[in-house]
């Protein structure tokens, strides 16, 4: 049975979805507006007690617990590709359920998909620790272990998230699981039971059973065999939970809620204190563990900040999930609103000041739903029932005190240690409260930024035990800070219009600072080298930063024949160039975005400079860059297995020369011989006049790639002093004065913003189109474009973006006679090198020789295609066309405006060649050897002769060789 063939059936329990034991069911009604969401099986103990044994069963035979780390890894970021797949169907299964808006539930499938991916990355990562002993005969190790079977109960304010921190650390971890999600909001954790069969979680690791605490949770807490139970909830439930656990002495960790303070200084930010005291209390109406609750606030500064939160707070609008104009939405259910009522009620009674708020809405909108006002109390009584319990709703109680002492001391007078924030202009003063705060996770100018990585708590909200239920443990406190800094160009504060600031923990900007002495932008071939070699000394320290995701295990990046896809896929950037004024205005510029860059993306042709080449760039003053000094690097960084004394042998590029298997491309390397082009030795270092042969590939020998990554990072991937951080896509270059001081960039989760620090050196490896980018959001480039989009300008350097070099390659097809019967690794098999006149020193024109149909553009301008073709694309080598990158506003999540300005070069040159080019290949094709395979001309076509129609045919179909370069 399945969960569509019938949608009752919604236990999962030993890999198969089942109705409940007694054939109960529950209705789940949004508390928007009461309307039916679904209707769920109820589970009894008995559904329960059988999940309980298929977990135990599956941990115990071993198959999983002794699986590879790294498969269990690569199977929780299968599920954050599902849930980034399916992001909209789990938030609105999410708002339906619980109320809160559609926007804060995709917010929370952004953490989610985030969680997983982070405990993906991690899983494996930990292989435990030496311990000295004391004696030299004598070694112990500490090697961390699955916990077993792991009871999850989980709460409905945030129904899914608080699942993925339980789920994926036991995933990675080993362990098997039983959840029990709240029964008000069952239907993501059903949507994620799903996820996980598909992501190929084996039966009986995860299981899932809906039911009520007494009936199921019960179970998890007393059952013997299991091993740890997770609860995050109430205090009075998990004083219940404990009770029941300690028969059987299993591990308990449990997150019990908070009554969080906010300590606000006198000289904090006004703004910014009041746009996150609002989001601290307000978000998800209060309903949220780590809400600020308590606003302790200076005596000085309490009246204008009181009043401007009671003014702000009253132009908050309350509605449903799918309410455009809605800024929080409803409580969870009647009977929690009237616990929320019963709790204002006893503060007012003990003196607290109703400021605003403290009852229902008025209005039709609202008569449905669970609504209740945003309320704020002042004046609160320092140990009154208001301070000490928490309400879980949207109510603020306002404290006051006078100095640092004073401030401390009333936010560590609780029984509550999840969460708190400390708001001041002062670093000092900041961290000193920070540390004396006895709450596990503390923000400084900052309130609900959250990373999978960084929690911690101390008293009744272990929160680091929840996070983590493979490795729970309430003996240590592992506190986190997060800091956030302030500057003029915060973008927190109240709208223009004046509306109230719109809460959502994990916007507002989130800066941790690590130091190392090399920071690397850009982990592809440059980058991934250049880290390599920087961290070969064991005291100097690397980060290497790259924006796309990693490379390692996933056989579409190593498997050759796949990079045409790769071009179509999440790993390229998808720069499409600007509209050109005399030609084709489809391209798409693939750039690579996966560690190791266009080597783990694009064909694997490998091939060297010339001689001539690296002289000409060391005689325009680069010395250090001549032949002499750069090939006994090529020698030292390849295994080359191709003749010839400048190849290296024992490098960790490795390089081959795949033996020809396509009887056409040796019948091309006649006809180019008789046209007097003669077969020669890439890569010889020799200078190349004219020439023609088929290509070495950087590849193993199982036929893989050898990408930059896999040749230089994957050998060193524990080496101690480089760390590599993917998904790290670069903001800015961070400068003090002039000198560069380290990279601000967004950070694994794609939604907090960090910094990294450089001791000696940034080192910016991102390509001729992203690093133009990276330089002018840094304040680097031409004056009057940063002004145009607000940049403070650093320096005022015109040729940033301004000199870029693009090859354009066009294409000439031909039907073939007879199948071809090419087995070749990859598409570009034969390169060909010439000069389109008399007395060059070298080659303009290229050609890359494909078997395979190639249609470039010609498809979209109506031309011919055939399965069984090949093509020639002519190329100009040096093209004189020098084109542009600009910004298109300062939003670094924008792509670049790249447009290579193909044509533009006054007198002709490039379309002149490659005119020759097509030419050329028609003349060569129309050799003797070629007779039997070349049969009708697919495209351009016998019909164009003459050098405008060649000319004309090329702008409308040209492409790029993906090479852009600038000076």
């Amino acid at each position: 049975m399945s969960h569509a063939d019938n949608p009752a059936a919604t236990l999962f329990i030993d890999g198969e979805w089942r109705t409940a034991t007694d054939g109960g069911t529950r209705e789940i009604h949004s508390p928007a507006d009461g309307t039916l969401v679904a209707t769920v099986a109820e589970g009894v103990r008995v559904d329960a007690e059988q999940a309980v044994a298929a977990a135990r069963r599956a941990f115990d035979e071993g198959t999983w617990a002794t699986s590879s780390a790294w498969d269990r890894g690569d199977l929780l970021l299968r599920v954050a590709d599902i849930l980034v797949r399916d992001k909209a169907e789990f938030a609105r299964a999410e708002s339906l359920d619980t109320g809160k808006r559609l926007v804060e539930s995709e917010y929370d499938m952004d953490d989610i998909a985030a969680c997983f991916r982070y405990f993906g990355k991690l899983a494996g990562t930990d292989s435990g620790r030496i311990v000295d002993t004391g004696s030299p005969d004598a070694i112990s190790r500490v090697q961390y272990e699955p916990v077993g079977v792991c009871g999850m109960i989980t709460p409905w304010n945030f129904p899914l998230l608080q699942v993925a921190w339980k789920v994926a650390p036991a995933i990675a971890a080993g362990d098997t699981f039983v959840l029990k999600p709240s029964e008000l909001t069952p239907s993501t954790a059903i949507l994620l039971m799903r996820a996980l069969t598909e992501a190929g979680l084996p039966a009986g690791v995860g299981n899932l059973v809906l039911g009520t605490g007494p009936e199921v949770g019960s179970v998890l807490a007393e059952h013997p065999d299991v091993d740890l139970v997770s609860f995050t909830g109430g205090l009075h439930t998990g004083r219940t939970i404990s009770a029941l656990a300690a028969p059987t002495v299993k591990k308990v960790a449990l997150e019990l809620g908070g009554k969080n303070p906010n300590v606000v200084f006198a000289d904090a930010d006004f703004d910014t204190a009041v746009d996150f005291a609002l989001t601290a209390i307000f978000l998800h109406s209060g309903q949220v563990c780590s809400a600020g609750a308590r606003l302790i606030v200076q005596d000085e500064l309490h009246d204008a900040l009181v009043d401007e939160i009671v003014r702000r707070a009253e132009l908050i609008r309350l509605g449903g999930p799918f309410d455009d104009d809605a800024e929080t939405g409803p409580l969870i259910s009647d009977a929690h609103r009237r616990k929320v009522e019963d709790y204002v009620a006893k503060a007012i009674d003990e003196g607290a000041v109703l400021r605003t708020g403290g009852a229902r809405p008025d209005g039709e909108r609202y008569a449905h739903g669970h609504f209740y006002l945003p309320t704020v109390l002042d004046e609160v009584r320092q140990g009154s029932y208001a301070v000490t319990e928490e309400s879980f709703g949207p109510v603020l109680t306002v404290e006051r005190f006078t100095d640092e002492d004073d401030a401390v001391r009333i936010a560590n007078d609780t029984h509550y240690g999840l969460a708190g924030a400390v708001f001041t202009g002062d670093p000092g003063k900041a961290q000193r409260v920070a540390n004396r705060l006895r709450h596990g996770t503390v923000w400084i100018n900052d309130f609900h930024p959250y990373l999978p990585q960084a929690s911690g708590a101390v008293s009744s909200s272990p929160v680091s035990a929840g996070n983590s239920a493979a490795r729970a443990s309430a003996s240590t406190r592992r506190p986190s800070t997060c800091t956030r800094t302030c500057g003029p160009d915060r973008r927190t504060g109240s709208p223009a219009n004046d509306r109230p600031h719109t809460p959502h923990p994990n916007r507002k900007g989130f800066s941790m600072t690590d130091q190392f002495d090399y920071v690397v932008v850009g982990g592809g071939s440059a980058g991934a080298a250049v880290a390599a070699r920087l961290s070969e000394d064991p005291d100097v320290t690397v980060c290497l930063l790259e924006a796309g995701p990693s490379d390692v295990g996933d056989p579409n990046i190593l498997e050759l024949k796949k990079w045409m896809a790769l071009l179509e896929s999440g790993y390229d950037w998808d720069y499409l160039i600007e509209p050109q004024a005399n030609g084709n205005s489809f391209m798409r510029h693939a750039r690579a975005r996966v560690l190791g860059g266009c080597s783990s993306h694009n064909s694997c042709i490998a091939f060297w400079a010339p001689a001539e080449d690296l002289d000409e760039w060391e005689s325009m003053g680069l010395p250090g860059w001549g032949s002499k000094d750069m090939f006994p690097l090529y020698q030292r960084l390849e295994t080359n297995d191709g003749p010839g004394e400048h190849h290296g042998r024992s490098g960790p590029v490795t390089i081959r020369s795949v033996p020809p298997k396509d009887p056409t491309g040796a019948a091309l390397l006649e006809a180019c011989a008789q046209q007097g082009i003669p077969t020669t030795e890439f890569n010889s270092g020799t200078t190349v006049t004219r020439g023609a042969n088929w290509f070495q590939i950087n590849a193993r020998e199982d036929g893989t790639r050898s990408s930059s990554s896999v040749s230089y990072l994957h050998p060193i991937l524990d080496r101690p002093n480089l760390e590599i951080r993917t998904n790290a896509w670069a903001k800015r270059v961070v400068f003090d004065g002039t000198r560069a001081t380290g990279v601000e960039y967004l950070s694994d989760d794609l939604i907090h913003s960090a910094t990294v620090s450089a001791r000696r050196e940034v080192v910016l490896s991102t390509g001729a189109i992203d690093t133009p980018k990276l330089l002018m959001l840094s304040g680097i480039g031409p004056a009057e474009h940063l002004r145009e989009f607000g940049i403070d300008v650093l320096v005022d350097s015109p040729g940033v973006g301004a000199t870029l070099e693009d090859h354009p390659e066009g294409v000439i097809s031909w039907e073939a006679k007879k199948p071809m019967v090419s087995d070749s690794t990859q598409w570009w098999e034969i390169g060909i090198f010439t000069q389109t006149e008399e007395g060059l020193d070298r080659p303009d024109l290229m050609f890359h020789y494909g078997s395979v149909p190639f249609d470039m553009h010609t498809v979209r301008q109506g031309y011919p295609t055939s399965e069984n073709s090949f093509c020639l694309t002519p190329n100009v080598t040096r093209a004189r066309s020098t084109g542009t990158v600009r910004l298109r506003s300062k939003d670094f999540r924008d792509k670049p405006a790249v447009d290579p300005k193909y044509f533009t070069d006054p007198d002709g040159h490039d379309m002149r060649v490659m005119t020759e080019g097509i030419k050329l290949a028609r003349t060569i094709v129309a050799q003797s050897p070629m007779q039997e395979w070349a049969g009708e001309e697919l495209f351009p076509g016998k019909d164009v002769q003459t050098d405008d129609e060649i000319a004309d045919y090329i702008k409308r179909t040209h492409n790029t060789v993906y090479h852009p370069a600038g000076r």
